[in-house]
């Protein structure tokens, strides 16, 4: 019989961390030492997600070439960090460990890591993002229930 594992993240407002709590298959914590500072998320979130473009696009194949029909675009603005901790305290935001395996040549068979990932629903992103209303004939742009003038 192997072993059995399961996590769950912890929001440390007194460390400023949040933790990755890990439990036996008794529910017993083993480990918590895992943690990823208020700074770094905070500084990695804002470069990488301050804004967000969502495109739905419709994929077809056509002589063995791929080829996208794009639907539509939806822009938006994050909210802000603690907005973030809040949706990751709730659990709305999830964390994923992203691993794969070698499936030939020299690392056959060898585990490597892709990375580690915080993810929401499609559903939820209003939650973290607040959606961004162009109206490119009168040259307006609505920010949540804010207009602003260009």
């Amino acid at each position: 019989m192997g072993y059995r594992f399961s996590y769950q993240i912890k929001v440390d407002y007194s460390f400023q961390v949040v933790r990755l709590c890990i439990f036996n298959r008794y529910g017993d914590l083993i480990d918590q030492r895992m943690s990823w500072s208020f700074e770094q998320l905070k500084s990695r979130l804002e470069h990488k997600l301050s804004y967000l473009a969502f495109i739905l696009a419709k994929k077809c194949k056509l002589h063995g070439q791929d080829y996208f029909k794009y639907l539509s675009i939806s822009f938006y603005r994050l909210r802000s960090f603690e907005t973030f901790l809040k949706l990751l305290e709730t659990g709305i935001i999830s964390v994923s460990f992203k691993l794969g395996y070698f499936k030939s040549g020299e690392h056959y068979g060898e585990i490597y890591d892709h990375g580690t990932s915080f993810d929401i629903s499609k559903e939820d992103l209003e939650k973290l993002f607040e959606p961004i209303y162009l109206d490119l004939y009168s040259n307006v742009v609505r920010i949540g229930m804010t207009n602003v003038q260009s």
